[in-house]
Order: C-alpha cells, then structure tokens, then sequence
C-alpha cells in the first residue's frame, strides 16, 4: 500500500462451474514503515583533548506517525579512515524505535592525537530510507597541562619577585 490505514477490495473469481463468478471481501489494516532520521545532523564533538574521551547521544527519530509500524534498526555502523575514535555505547539489538517516537544511543569520542576527525554513523533499520546516514566530526586537541614553574637557580636575579609574583610583602 502506498497509505497507512484500513484498506478494502472485492475480489472476482471467475469460473467455468455451474454457479457462476462469486467475489470474496478483502480487508486490511495497512502500516507504512517510516523513515528514520540521525540527530543532530551534522554530528559535532567539537574538541576534545588527547587521553580525554566525550559521550553525547546519537538520536533516532521515526518519522512516522502513529498508525505506521515501528522501525528495527539492525545495526549502528561507523565508517571512515577513523572509525576506532568513535565508539557506539552498548545498545540492545535490535534496536525498536516506535512511531512517531525517539530514543538515543550514546556515542564516545577518544582522540589519540592531534586532528580533525570526519567518519559518517550509519544505522541500518527496515525503514524506508535505510541505511540512515549522519556526517560526524571531532577534533582531538593537545591537553592544557598542569603550569610548569621554573626556579631561577644560578641565574641572574629576579627584580622585585613579590611584585611580579603577587606574593606578600611578608615573603622573604
């Protein structure tokens, strides 16, 4: 069926018997399986620094209203050069997502070095626009260390430390 809904058609069966053609009634209660949508699009992690890890949640959406049929979703995949920075959450399989409803997958983000990163989610399902695909980037960013302090030993004099430093007159 192209619509949701109750369908209903006659059907004529011709013969060559004694009683002639007879119909049969036919009736259905037709569903439309959706279409899934992946939020948000594009998929942005933004920065994140190395030996850091980001969790944000991958949303489904069923598109459908609520007379179509619910969407199974297969399998969540990560494609590109960098898929092993990017990790789907433990998620029940297969995923059920009901008409006109949403849930969400948490995604983890761990960037080993430097970079930007650009791989696509993809989320096979019995939808009508499968595999549902999304454009995910993050950038891995060099951490903000600990500051480092210097001590000046056997150099020139530091003038007026207590000024420079903001400590106390009481500092000697």
């Amino acid at each position: 069926p192209s619509s949701g809904g109750a369908k209903s058609a006659i059907a004529t069966v011709e013969h060559d018997g004694d009683n002639g053609p007879f119909d049969i009634a036919l009736q259905a209660d037709a569903t439309n399986n959706g279409e899934l949508e992946l939020s948000p699009a594009p998929f942005d992690f933004g920065q994140v620094a190395i030996g850091d890890s980001l969790t944000l949640p991958l949303t489904l959406t069923n598109l459908g209203i609520a007379t179509d049929s619910d969407i199974e979703v297969t399998g969540l995949l990560v494609s590109g050069a960098d898929t092993y920075q990017f990790q789907f959450e433990p998620y029940a399989n297969p995923l059920i997502v009901p008409a006109g409803q949403s849930i969400t997958v948490d995604v983890t983000f761990t960037p080993a070095q430097t970079g930007t990163y650009n791989v696509s989610f993809a989320a096979t399902h019995d939808g009508t626009n499968s595999p549902s695909i999304v454009a995910v980037t993050g950038e891995g960013v060099a951490p903000i260390g600990d500051p480092i302090y210097r001590i000046n030993v056997c150099g020139p004099a530091i003038a007026a430390p207590a000024a420079i430093f903001g400590w106390g007159s009481d500092l000697h």
